[in-house]
């Protein structure tokens, strides 16, 4: 009811409804906006271990897309304990500052799940992710 003076509980390490999306293919050309669910499955299964592949789901706001942004991506890791795994990251900016979150995961029925809700707008739950932010300008 006492509305009036709460701040905005928009979070900002959740996509967003009213941002366009955007998809990046490591080693395709050019990103590809407004993809289909399909796009987005496909390019997931099309993950190799390999440097250049790579997948990025991205929005930006169209009213200021170099400050407020917000991102999902996926590779399998080359090297190290997690390698053969499937590196998630989630990315985002929020208070005038860059956040990366990350999380390894065996299967890509896992990742294909988080993208699935981050495609469809849906709450991440993002409490198992590690905090990367200290990475990020």
């Amino acid at each position: 009811m006492f509305n009036f003076f709460k701040k905005d509980s928009r979070d900002d390490a959740q996509p967003r409804k009213e941002w366009p999306w955007v998809l990046t293919l490591g080693a395709y050309p050019g990103p590809k906006s407004n993809p289909a669910w399909e796009d987005v499955r496909r390019g997931l299964e099309s993950l190799v271990q390999d440097g250049d592949s790579y997948l990025i789901l991205e929005q930006k706001d169209p009213a200021d897309p170099k400050r407020r942004y917000w991102y999902i991506q996926c590779a399998i890791a080359l090297q190290g304990p997690s390698a053969g795994q499937y590196s998630l990251e989630v990315g985002y900016r929020e208070d005038g500052k860059g956040h990366l979150l990350d999380r390894t995961l065996p299967m890509l029925e896992q990742v294909t799940a988080y993208f699935d809700r981050a495609f469809r707008w849906k709450p991440l739950d993002l409490s198992a992710f590690e905090d990367m932010s200290d990475m990020v300008q």
